[in-house]
């Protein structure tokens, strides 16, 4: 099973390279995690490669429940204890799906990134960017939904809307975190200026 990443009208996405291509040129355009580990925000030591992969499961198993095929494919039992927060917090917030596993692209700022989800939760309207994370919250996260969420808008996405982290630690718990700084979005921008600053100006 993959994750089933909705196409962009105007950028190729490789999973394995995690490469965005522009389709009218073939240049390619950087992402928020190659953007984030040159400026010091990520680094992907940070994680070790087994906890990538539980990640990547994790993901796997959440979108296969939420489409409702989580019986067509054989998971590890310890998948069960990450999805039990899941469905938890599900059951919590009674949220309503609006996009999942998009892919947005700020093409003045230039930079692509992919979101895990936009919900509509409870009785609020505003959507959120919700990211999935197993483990911990990391304070990088923030930056990431800032990044997501100006992307999303300058697309046309959404208007205005939250932004969270859902932390899955394994235990058939949850843990959100409301990313609620607006300084996210100006930190989050700067990084990307100062990247391609760096491009730009290097010998």
């Amino acid at each position: 099973m993959t994750t089933a990443v909705l196409a962009h009208p105007a950028l190729d996405f490789d999973p394995e390279s995690h490469i965005y291509t522009r389709r009218s040129d073939g240049v390619a355009v950087p992402h928020w995690h190659q953007i984030a580990e040159a400026e010091g925000i990520f680094d992907p030591r940070w994680i070790p490669g087994w906890a990538l992969d539980r990640g990547t499961t994790v993901h796997l198993a959440c979108e296969a429940w939420e489409n409702g095929t989580l019986g067509e494919y054989e998971w590890e039992p310890w998948v069960d204890d990450y999805l039990g927060g899941f469905r938890t917090w599900y059951a919590d917030s009674r949220p309503e799906l609006i996009a999942s596993e998009r892919i947005v692209c700020h093409t003045v700022e230039n930079y692509a990134c992919r979101l895990d989800r936009i919900y509509r939760l409870g009785e609020f309207d505003i959507p959120c960017i919700v990211e999935i994370k197993t483990g911990k919250h990391n304070r990088s996260y923030a930056l990431q939904t800032a990044a997501q969420m100006l992307a999303a808008m300058h697309e046309g996405l959404v208007t205005a809307c939250d932004r969270a982290a859902l932390c899955l630690p394994g235990d058939g718990t949850y843990k959100f975190h409301p990313h609620e700084s607006a300084g996210d979005e100006d930190v989050a921008l700067g990084s990307v200026r100062l990247f391609h600053w760096k491009r730009r100006t290097q010998k």
